[in-house]
């Protein structure tokens, strides 16, 4: 049997970036690990991160109360933004919540967490709502290997995701399996496996944009390979499938990304780059669209108070707009964070993107055109122990072909947050 050459050379070189190169799943643990924490200990560290974090008791079971209050003012209240249809209308949400779960000795947790958000708006009553989210977590594992099943599920009436920004009410379900593990010293592992199952619900809101939106079903799985050359240098590599089918056509899509680069995690700087390619195919076509991708991002610590930062990506994700269509989402933001005061925090972030569709039909038209903005300015106050508050503006910018959903939003808004502990 002849092999082919050109698929010899593309086995190599994803043999090679598997095995040097390391994901940006460890971007975090690595800069942890730089201040002192040790590769041998990590269901020690998750079982303790769940004990510090719930510090109630009654009897076996630990749990922790929370609460959160955001109000503010939306000039656009409605679903679009074409025709006139736009609602100035003020706004509060209120959200209790608790998180308990189980400790099983040294080597075992499981949480869960529920949430209740009321949202009211003072004049549109389409708009209030009241929905809950469930998240439940099982950590289990060795010194050496952590293993992480999660799941959530949530109904709500907000936006999905950049595609679908305007508040629709839907159902979520997510669930997750993950492990990580060393293989010596200077190699890292991390295999992933990812459930995402959305489900629109009709509304009138819905109805009267004409829009047609399709329910989804993705899988994901994923191996992430990390190789430390020196304590403050690593490199990474990350390759991912995903298939997503459309609930109603059964129409599958598939996608294919392999991105590897470095990272570099030091006391005031932390950045990394990784580059590569993905495919995207429609089940039962011939054609596949092939793509760049990239991923990189850095944080700057300028002065003791200031850090300023950003990154920039390109890849895939499915559309809810389309039952073909594979979107390529390119998206760059700026951030910074500064502590003005003891108690003062001024933070913020401009965000620009683009959707790319490619040449499918979405809503009935072909999309040329479609970019947004996002920016955020707020001031963060601590009052005392438990209790924060967030006044700041947000602006919001949306120019695309697609029917209903070109938009500008300014407002402003009032964030509360309060988490006290006590021991019973």
């Amino acid at each position: 049997m002849v092999q082919c050459p050109v698929m010899r050379v593309g086995f190599l070189i994803f043999l090679l970036g598997t095995i040097l190169l390391s994901s940006q799943v460890f971007c975090q643990e690595y800069q942890q690990n730089e201040l002192g924490w040790s590769e041998e200990n990590r269901i020690e560290r998750a079982v303790d991160g769940f004990v510090q974090s719930h510090k109630h008791r009654l009897g076996i079971f630990r749990f922790q109360p929370r609460l959160s209050v955001h109000g503010g003012a939306d000039s656009n209240t409605v679903f679009g933004n074409e025709g006139g249809k736009e609602k100035n209308d003020f706004f509060i949400s209120v959200v209790p919540g608790i998180s308990g779960g189980l400790r099983f000795g040294s080597r075992a947790y499981l949480r869960i967490a529920e949430d209740y958000n009321f949202l009211y708006y003072f004049k549109h009553k389409d708009r209030r709502d009241i929905f809950g989210t469930t998240y439940a977590e099982f950590v289990t594992g060795t010194p050496q290997v952590l293993v992480t099943f999660d799941g959530n599920y949530a109904r709500r009436n907000t936006q999905v995701n950049q595609e679908v920004d305007e508040p629709i009410e839907h159902k979520e379900i997510v669930g997750g399996a993950f492990v990580d593990y060393s293989l010596s010293p200077k190699v890292d592992i991390r295999h992933t496996f990812h459930l995402h199952n959305t489900n629109f619900v009709e509304t009138e809101a819905t109805l009267s944009t004409g829009l047609h939106l399709f329910d989804r079903r993705t899988y994901s799985v994923g191996t992430a390979i990390g190789y430390a050359l020196k304590r403050t240098l690593r490199l990474r590599s990350d390759v991912t499938f995903s298939r997503s089918e459309t609930l109603e056509t059964n129409q599958v899509s598939q996608t294919v990304q392999l991105i590897g680069g470095i990272e570099i995690a030091r006391d005031r700087l932390s950045y990394g780059f990784e580059a590569g390619f993905g495919r995207s195919k429609q089940a039962g076509a011939d054609a596949s669209n092939h793509n760049f991708l990239l991923d990189g991002r850095v944080d700057y610590r300028l002065t003791r108070k200031l850090t300023v930062g950003g990154f920039v990506s390109r890849r895939y994700d499915f559309s809810f707009l389309s039952d073909v269509a594979t979107i390529v989402l390119t998206q760059a933001q700026a951030h910074f964070n500064s502590a003005v005061a003891k108690r003062l925090n001024l933070s913020g972030y401009y965000t620009v993107g683009r959707n790319d569709f490619g040449d499918s039909i979405v809503s009935g038209v072909v999309v040329d055109h479609d970019t947004f903005q996002h920016a955020e300015l707020g001031l963060g106050i601590q009052t005392f122990k438990g209790l924060s508050v967030r006044p700041g503006i947000r602006y919001l910018k949306r120019v695309t072909d697609i029917p209903g959903l070109s938009k500008s939003d300014f407002f402003w808004f009032v964030s509360l947050g309060f988490g006290y502990s006590f021991n019973l």
